[in-house]
């Protein structure tokens, strides 16, 4: 199955007439590549049976956390997608685990604070860089369960597929100003599992 999804993504790449430029690919059959991210507030991170699989932090972490008042414990498994282009498109299949969704979480952070999806069992908000937040009712990202998600970021513009399920966002303040990177933050005590990431830049 991962060997046709990345015969199936060079094939696409290769035969586009104004192909996008392939910045990182992995189906999760090797080593945990750290060039490609940044693991956060200590979680823990490994690959394993073909998954990258993060879980929180040990607990003696997260009281030492506590005890210095710091909220950035890792009690929920987090971690960054670097080296993301102004301009993109990535695809993967991820899994966030846990009892139920809290507040806020499960995210995911397309750039560092902006363009952030909370997701809730009945409703998404996007936030964007103004804080001003974007309101789709109706569960989007399900718990427990593994989603494909197609993300297209073009200034101005962003598209989200679940599952093939479209959500399109137009907004003079949706833009990766500057950064470079996505946030994954899961659920308390739970897991985030990836199967495959691709990420490419729209020219």
């Amino acid at each position: 199955m991962k060997i046709l999804f990345l015969i199936a993504t060079l094939f696409f790449i290769g035969c586009s007439s104004q192909p996008d430029n392939l910045v990182y690919s992995d189906n999760f059959d090797g080593e945990f590549k750290k060039e490609a991210w940044e693991i956060r507030q200590n979680t823990k991170w490994e690959v394993k049976d073909g998954y990258l699989i993060g879980t929180p932090s040990p607990a003696e972490y997260q009281e030492m956390m506590r005890k210095k008042k710091d909220s950035h414990t890792g009690q929920w498994p987090i971690i960054r997608l670097l080296n993301i282009p102004a301009q993109f498109t990535c695809t993967m299949r991820l899994k966030y685990e846990g009892k139920k969704f809290e507040k806020n979480r499960p995210l995911l952070d397309v750039g560092h604070h902006i363009n952030s999806f909370l997701f809730r069992a009945d409703n998404t908000r996007l936030m964007l860089k103004n804080k001003k937040a974007i309101m789709r009712q109706g569960q989007f990202l399900p718990l427990n369960k593994w989603v494909d998600v197609k993300i297209i970021l073009i200034e101005g513009k962003l598209t989200i597929s679940i599952d093939g399920k479209t959500e399109v966002y137009e907004n003079s303040e949706i833009t990766m100003d500057g950064h470079s990177e996505f946030t994954f933050k899961g659920l308390t005590n739970g897991r985030i599992l990836f199967d495959h990431v691709t990420l490419s830049e729209i020219k």
